[in-house]
């Protein structure tokens, strides 16, 4: 629903006189205030202010409001994107946030199908959050471990969410189903605890207790799961273009898999879990990392990097920290931070054949899986699995209602060039299912008992579900 309403006078027009403590600068993204490339933006009781940024930055005006969001708590923006919470967790969004304000155009709609769903709530549980928004405008295209570059479509809007002790990381996204269902799998096979967490356009930033770093560029329609408006695959011959100076064409295949967790230098000196990932450029690698800290001076301030960079860089700025003070050990302390395993066991035998995959997590891929034919070695494969568009919604994790997924099998390239070398038994698997490249593709329909895998060659198996 698309709303026309400004904010009117509450009482009288006093109540609209700039508050004293707005702030002067603002450098993190935070929930009573944030900034995109043009505005900063700053929450003070009901009203939500805003001013051009930058050197030439003017007077704080009255942004407006929809009728509707009479009390917002908390703001966030990303480019174009900018949405409010009210006291309930219901989500406003506002597009055109860089634009002047009589363009700005705001809705309660989100949730499947196209965005056409009533609203969705966020519940007060799921405290630490980030907004994300890729901007065709800002952001134009997406970096592939191939080295081209993909265009973004018409943007993706993401709300991460750290849930629990802060191991999982939910993403709401307004063209899929209302629930908390989809999940971008952490660093560690998902067992990384984040005690903070930072995003812009479709990058994720983390932090932990003791100061270490992951980041990772990840949506729904990059990992492969929106293939109702793009294609993916995991074939390289798909994918190899002669120049990846331009944005790549929408009918070239996007490729998979997506790139893992980067773990980002420690930084010398003291921080706090106050961070921020910002954009510095075109293109899902110019991201600039701002982390809150004081340097070897006790000069207060904030450590800055870009993403792709090595040297962290210190800017003081006299102000007191806000952050909650980390341990912060020269060394990687990330494995002290890490969740319950949460990997699942599956098995299936016949007479011939042994396939086992010991360590499938459903949002974090790939697994292993081997195969053991009768009187040959074990054959080792990955096996990559990413969610489907859908439009119901339903519980997270895996349950007794199948969940459709689609992937691929993967073969070291050296064993499927010297497959002739092999057991006949083990080659002629080679040969009746890697015919296009070193991946093989496949359908899988999960539940919490089986996972039943299905692919163009021999690949037909029903694994169940093992202690």
């Amino acid at each position: 629903m698309r709303f026309s309403f400004f904010i009117i006078a509450l009482s009288c027009a006093s109540i609209f006189a700039q508050p004293k403590d707005l702030p002067d600068k603002i450098i993190f993204k935070e929930k009573p205030s944030t900034y995109n490339s043009i505005y900063d933006f700053a929450l003070d009781g009901r009203t939500v202010w805003l001013r051009k940024r930058g050197p030439e930055a003017g007077p704080w005006t009255v942004c407006p409001l929809p009728k509707r969001l009479s009390c917002p708590r908390e703001i966030h923006v990303d480019s174009d994107i900018f949405i409010a919470l009210d006291s309930t967790g219901a989500i406003y969004t506002m597009f055109n946030a860089l634009a002047d304000p009589d363009k700005f155009n705001w809705t309660k709609h989100w949730g499947a199908p196209f965005r056409m769903a009533k609203g969705m709530a966020i519940p007060a549980e799921y405290e630490k959050r980030a907004l994300s928004f890729l901007s065709p405008v800002e952001d134009q295209y997406y970096h592939a471990f191939t080295g081209g570059r993909y265009d973004v479509g018409m943007g993706v809007t993401n709300i991460y969410m750290l849930t629990g002790n802060g191991q999982h990381i939910i993403y709401l996204d307004p063209w899929l189903p209302n629930d908390f269902s989809y999940e971008v799998g952490g660093p560690f096979k998902g067992r990384f605890i984040a005690t903070a967490i930072s995003a812009t356009g479709s990058t994720i930033f983390l932090i932990n207790t003791y100061g270490d770093m992951y980041t990772r560029t990840c949506d729904f329609d990059m990992v492969g799961g929106d293939d109702f408006f793009f294609n993916y695959s995991y074939h390289p011959a798909d994918y190899k273009i002669a120049d990846t100076l331009h944005v790549v064409p929408r009918k070239i295949p996007r490729p998979l898999p997506l790139e893992d967790w980067t773990h980002q230098p420690k930084i010398n000196g003291t921080i706090t879990d106050r961070i921020t990932i910002v954009k510095s450029g075109p293109g899902t690698a110019r991201r600039t990392l701002l982390v809150e800290g004081m340097n070897m001076e006790a000069k207060a301030g904030y450590f800055s990097k870009e993403m792709l960079g090595d040297t962290w860089s210190f800017t003081e700025t006299s102000c007191p920290l806000k952050g909650t003070p980390l341990q912060n050990p020269p060394e990687d302390c990330s494995h002290l931070t890490l969740g319950p395993d949460e990997s699942l066991r599956f098995e299936y035998h016949d007479a011939d054949m042994r396939v086992t995959i010991p360590d499938f997590v459903l949002h974090v891929s790939p697994a292993s899986l081997t195969i053991a034919f009768t009187g040959c070695r074990e054959l080792p494969l990955l096996f990559h699995t990413h969610e489907t568009i859908r439009q119901m919604k339903r519980e997270s994790g895996l349950s007794d209602k199948p969940l459709e997924l689609k992937g691929a099998i993967e073969i070291a390239p050296d064993l499927l060039v010297n497959r002739n070398a092999l057991e006949p038994k083990v080659r002629d698997f080679i040969k009746n299912n890697f015919k296009k490249s070193n991946f093989a593709d496949i359908t899988v329909k999960a539940t919490a008992q089986q996972l039943k895998i299905s692919g163009q060659g021999t690949i037909a198996w029903r694994l169940q579900a093992k202690p």
